[in-house]
């Protein structure tokens, strides 16, 4: 499977995954309490915000195609496309935890191999 962002295409050994692909958060709940103690609940569907998680789980890149998003994650600092899954998301990178692209390297693990493995992008959707 490929994944293009911002126009890149990266294909790791095996398949980019949409991690969280059942975990999105769709919907943004307040609750807050009056002074009686009756709860006071607001739901609304979000439109932007909803954050993306894209890996590789098991799979690898190249210590190069990782270095290429760790660069796009500092120098896209505007919305993008992500292409996933058959689907097209307007994004931006999502600082807002952390780094946007982790991953583990291998390159202790065994010996020297130029390879990033458990690839995670975190993205927020814009639209």
């Amino acid at each position: 499977m490929i994944i293009t962002i911002s126009g890149v295409d990266y294909t790791p050994d095996s398949q980019w995954l949409l991690l969280n692909r059942n975990a999105l958060e769709r919907v943004k709940t307040t609750v807050s309490m009056a002074l009686n103690g009756a709860a006071h609940i607001e739901q609304a569907k979000k439109l932007a915000g909803v954050q993306l998680q894209v890996g590789t789980l098991g799979a690898w890149l190249t210590r190069a195609e990782f270095q290429q998003l760790q660069t796009l994650r500092v120098d896209v600092l505007t919305e993008f496309t992500l292409a996933i899954d058959g689907q097209i998301y307007t994004v931006v990178w999502d600082h807002s935890q952390g780094p946007a692209v982790t991953g583990v390297d291998l390159t202790e693990a065994v010996g020297g191999s130029d390879t990033v493995t458990s690839v995670v992008l975190k993205f927020l959707t814009t639209e």
